[in-house]
Protein backbone atom coordinates (compact mmCIF):
# COMPACT_ATOMS: atom_id res chain seq x y z
CA UNK A 1 0.00 0.00 0.00
CA UNK A 2 1.28 3.47 -0.87
CA UNK A 3 1.95 5.59 2.24
CA UNK A 4 3.67 8.65 0.80
CA UNK A 5 6.30 8.47 3.56
CA UNK A 6 9.75 9.06 2.05
CA UNK A 7 11.49 6.48 4.24
CA UNK A 8 8.98 3.65 3.71
CA UNK A 9 9.93 0.73 1.46
CA UNK A 10 8.37 -2.54 0.38
CA UNK A 11 10.34 -5.45 -1.09
CA UNK A 12 8.75 -6.77 -4.28
CA UNK A 13 10.09 -10.31 -4.24
CA UNK A 14 12.51 -12.25 -2.07
CA UNK A 15 14.95 -10.73 0.40
CA UNK A 16 15.17 -9.08 3.80
CA UNK A 17 16.38 -5.79 5.23
CA UNK A 18 19.36 -6.37 7.51
CA UNK A 19 19.11 -4.42 10.78
CA UNK A 20 21.28 -4.17 13.89
CA UNK A 21 20.83 -3.01 17.47
CA UNK A 22 23.89 -3.16 19.69
CA UNK A 23 25.35 -6.62 19.16
CA UNK A 24 22.09 -8.03 17.78
CA UNK A 25 21.77 -8.68 14.04
CA UNK A 26 18.33 -9.41 12.63
CA UNK A 27 16.45 -9.49 9.34
CA UNK A 28 13.02 -8.10 8.51
CA UNK A 29 10.67 -7.37 5.61
CA UNK A 30 9.05 -4.50 7.53
CA UNK A 31 10.10 -1.40 5.62
CA UNK A 32 8.42 1.20 7.85
CA UNK A 33 11.71 2.97 8.55
CA UNK A 34 12.11 6.46 9.99
CA UNK A 35 15.17 8.61 10.66
CA UNK A 36 16.71 9.04 14.11
CA UNK A 37 18.37 12.15 15.53
CA UNK A 38 21.49 11.48 13.44
CA UNK A 39 19.58 10.85 10.20
CA UNK A 40 20.11 7.08 10.19
CA UNK A 41 17.30 4.90 8.89
CA UNK A 42 15.89 2.95 11.84
CA UNK A 43 12.96 0.64 12.50
CA UNK A 44 10.20 1.38 14.99
CA UNK A 45 12.09 -0.75 17.52
CA UNK A 46 15.29 1.24 17.06
CA UNK A 47 17.13 -1.25 14.84
CA UNK A 48 19.51 0.49 12.41
CA UNK A 49 19.41 -0.44 8.74
CA UNK A 50 22.65 -2.17 7.72
CA UNK A 51 24.54 -1.10 5.64
CA UNK A 52 23.79 2.26 7.23
CA UNK A 53 21.96 4.97 5.31
CA UNK A 54 22.03 8.55 6.60
CA UNK A 55 19.56 11.15 5.29
CA UNK A 56 20.14 14.68 6.62
CA UNK A 57 17.28 16.36 8.43
CA UNK A 58 17.31 19.16 5.83
CA UNK A 59 16.95 16.74 2.91
CA UNK A 60 14.14 17.18 0.40
CA UNK A 61 13.05 15.30 -2.73
CA UNK A 62 14.05 11.96 -1.18
CA UNK A 63 13.81 9.05 -3.60
CA UNK A 64 14.80 5.40 -3.43
CA UNK A 65 15.07 3.68 -6.79
CA UNK A 66 13.92 0.08 -7.44
CA UNK A 67 17.64 -0.80 -7.34
CA UNK A 68 17.94 0.71 -3.83
CA UNK A 69 19.82 3.89 -4.78
CA UNK A 70 19.04 6.71 -2.33
CA UNK A 71 19.04 10.30 -3.59
CA UNK A 72 17.99 13.61 -2.07
CA UNK A 73 18.63 17.36 -2.18
CA UNK A 74 20.04 19.64 0.49
CA UNK A 75 19.94 23.38 -0.23
CA UNK A 76 19.42 22.57 -3.91
CA UNK A 77 22.45 20.30 -4.21
CA UNK A 78 21.66 16.71 -5.15
CA UNK A 79 23.31 13.74 -3.45
CA UNK A 80 23.09 10.25 -4.95
CA UNK A 81 23.94 7.20 -2.87
CA UNK A 82 24.41 5.11 -0.88
CA UNK A 83 22.64 1.99 -2.13
CA UNK A 84 20.37 -0.01 0.15
CA UNK A 85 21.22 -3.71 0.07
CA UNK A 86 19.06 -6.74 0.80
CA UNK A 87 19.99 -10.00 2.46
CA UNK A 88 19.19 -13.35 0.90
CA UNK A 89 19.54 -16.85 2.30
CA UNK A 90 19.87 -20.25 0.68
CA UNK A 91 17.02 -21.45 2.91
CA UNK A 92 14.97 -18.54 4.30
CA UNK A 93 12.52 -21.02 5.85
CA UNK A 94 15.35 -21.89 8.27
CA UNK A 95 15.44 -18.42 9.82
CA UNK A 96 14.50 -18.21 13.51
CA UNK A 97 11.51 -16.01 14.35
CA UNK A 98 12.44 -13.43 17.00
CA UNK A 99 9.01 -11.82 17.07
CA UNK A 100 8.02 -8.30 15.98
CA UNK A 101 8.70 -9.32 12.36
CA UNK A 102 12.39 -9.92 13.11
CA UNK A 103 14.31 -13.04 12.17
CA UNK A 104 17.76 -14.41 12.98
CA UNK A 105 20.06 -16.48 10.83
CA UNK A 106 20.65 -20.11 11.76
CA UNK A 107 22.69 -23.03 10.52
CA UNK A 108 19.56 -24.18 8.68
CA UNK A 109 19.09 -20.86 6.86
CA UNK A 110 22.72 -20.55 5.86
CA UNK A 111 24.73 -17.35 6.04
CA UNK A 112 23.48 -14.09 4.60
CA UNK A 113 24.50 -12.74 1.22
CA UNK A 114 24.05 -8.97 0.83
CA UNK A 115 23.20 -7.93 -2.73
CA UNK A 116 21.72 -4.93 -4.51
CA UNK A 117 17.95 -5.04 -5.01
CA UNK A 118 16.89 -6.67 -8.26
CA UNK A 119 20.01 -8.85 -8.52
CA UNK A 120 20.98 -12.39 -7.54
CA UNK A 121 17.42 -13.51 -6.89
CA UNK A 122 16.19 -10.75 -4.56
CA UNK A 123 13.33 -8.38 -5.26
CA UNK A 124 13.34 -4.69 -6.03
CA UNK A 125 12.45 -1.80 -3.73
CA UNK A 126 9.12 -0.04 -4.02
CA UNK A 127 9.54 3.40 -2.52
CA UNK A 128 6.75 5.02 -0.44
CA UNK A 129 4.99 1.67 -0.06
CA UNK A 130 4.39 -0.85 2.72
CA UNK A 131 2.89 -4.31 2.71
CA UNK A 132 -0.62 -4.72 4.10
CA UNK A 133 -1.66 -1.24 5.28
CA UNK A 134 -4.90 0.75 5.03
CA UNK A 135 -7.07 -2.30 4.41
CA UNK A 136 -10.64 -2.81 5.55
CA UNK A 137 -12.59 -6.07 5.18
CA UNK A 138 -16.38 -5.87 5.06
CA UNK A 139 -18.78 -8.80 5.40
CA UNK A 140 -22.54 -8.22 5.01
CA UNK A 141 -21.99 -4.48 5.27
CA UNK A 142 -20.05 -4.72 8.53
CA UNK A 143 -16.32 -3.95 8.90
CA UNK A 144 -14.75 -7.08 10.39
CA UNK A 145 -11.04 -6.27 9.91
CA UNK A 146 -9.33 -2.87 9.76
CA UNK A 147 -5.58 -2.28 9.30
CA UNK A 148 -4.60 1.37 9.76
CA UNK A 149 -1.90 3.26 7.87
CA UNK A 150 -0.98 6.60 6.33
CA UNK A 151 -2.85 6.21 3.05
CA UNK A 152 -6.52 6.73 2.19
CA UNK A 153 -7.23 10.41 1.65
CA UNK A 154 -6.58 10.00 -2.07
CA UNK A 155 -9.32 7.39 -2.55
CA UNK A 156 -10.01 3.67 -2.28
CA UNK A 157 -9.99 0.52 -4.38
CA UNK A 158 -12.88 -1.90 -3.93
CA UNK A 159 -12.30 -5.62 -4.42
CA UNK A 160 -14.64 -8.56 -4.09
CA UNK A 161 -14.21 -10.35 -0.78
CA UNK A 162 -12.78 -13.85 -1.02
CA UNK A 163 -11.94 -15.42 2.37
CA UNK A 164 -8.55 -17.05 2.74
CA UNK A 165 -8.39 -20.65 3.96
CA UNK A 166 -7.72 -21.03 7.69
CA UNK A 167 -5.35 -23.55 9.23
CA UNK A 168 -5.04 -23.48 13.04
CA UNK A 169 -5.79 -19.76 13.16
CA UNK A 170 -3.43 -18.86 10.30
CA UNK A 171 -4.41 -17.59 6.86
CA UNK A 172 -1.96 -18.52 4.06
CA UNK A 173 -1.76 -16.72 0.74
CA UNK A 174 0.20 -17.41 -2.42
CA UNK A 175 2.02 -14.31 -3.67
CA UNK A 176 3.67 -13.93 -7.05
CA UNK A 177 5.79 -11.23 -8.64
CA UNK A 178 7.10 -10.17 -12.02
CA UNK A 179 10.53 -8.96 -13.13
CA UNK A 180 10.64 -7.16 -16.48
CA UNK A 181 7.05 -8.33 -17.09
CA UNK A 182 8.07 -11.99 -16.75
CA UNK A 183 7.05 -14.43 -13.98
CA UNK A 184 9.92 -14.57 -11.49
CA UNK A 185 8.65 -16.66 -8.59
CA UNK A 186 6.06 -17.29 -5.92
CA UNK A 187 6.03 -17.52 -2.16
CA UNK A 188 3.56 -18.57 0.51
CA UNK A 189 3.01 -16.22 3.45
CA UNK A 190 0.60 -16.52 6.35
CA UNK A 191 -0.80 -14.18 8.95
CA UNK A 192 -3.13 -14.49 11.91
CA UNK A 193 -5.30 -11.84 10.22
CA UNK A 194 -7.31 -12.03 7.01
CA UNK A 195 -5.04 -9.20 5.81
CA UNK A 196 -1.51 -10.32 4.94
CA UNK A 197 0.52 -7.60 6.65
CA UNK A 198 4.11 -6.63 7.44
CA UNK A 199 4.36 -9.32 10.12
CA UNK A 200 3.27 -12.15 7.83
CA UNK A 201 5.53 -15.19 7.95
CA UNK A 202 7.08 -17.02 5.04
CA UNK A 203 5.82 -20.60 5.09
CA UNK A 204 8.27 -23.41 4.32
CA UNK A 205 7.06 -25.08 1.14
CA UNK A 206 8.23 -27.05 -1.86
CA UNK A 207 6.86 -27.29 -5.37
CA UNK A 208 7.38 -30.67 -6.98
CA UNK A 209 6.55 -31.86 -10.46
Amino acid sequence: TETGVATHMAIEGDGFFKVTKGNITAYTRDGSFTTDATGQLVSGDGYILDPQVVIPDQATDITISPEGIVSYRVAGAETTGPTIQLARFANPAGLRNLGSNLFAGTAASGTETLVNPGTDGVGQIRHNFLEGANVEVFENGECTVKIDGDYGAEGHILQAYHPLPEFAGNYPMVGSWLVASQPAGIGIREDTSLVTGNNARFVPHIISE
